[in-house]
């Protein structure tokens, strides 16, 4: 996904993006790369000042691979899956 190899990047004088992080390559930012300026938060950690519930103890969904798929929503923990009859 592309979100996964965006460009962290900080302001810099005359409107121009800088490169931030350990690894600062010389290679200019393109009108095609994804930036952002802050990291996001963990939203698989429970952090109530920032709102933000976590992932643990809610339901996924282990056929899909969509924003409900338990690989992501379980945050690479791991899952356990219960059968449940309805009598």
């Amino acid at each position: 996904m592309k979100y996964d190899s965006s460009i962290q990047v900080s302001p810099k004088a005359k409107r121009r993006l800088r490169r931030r992080g350990k690894v600062k390559r010389k290679v200019p930012v393109q009108k095609e790369d994804l930036v952002h300026i802050h990291r996001s938060p963990n939203f698989c950690v429970e952090d109530p000042k920032r709102g933000i519930l976590g992932t643990s103890g809610r339901r996924c969904n282990r056929t899909t691979s969509g924003p409900q798929a338990c690989n992501l929503l379980c945050c690479g923990r791991g899952y356990n899956t219960q059968v449940r009859e309805w009598f």
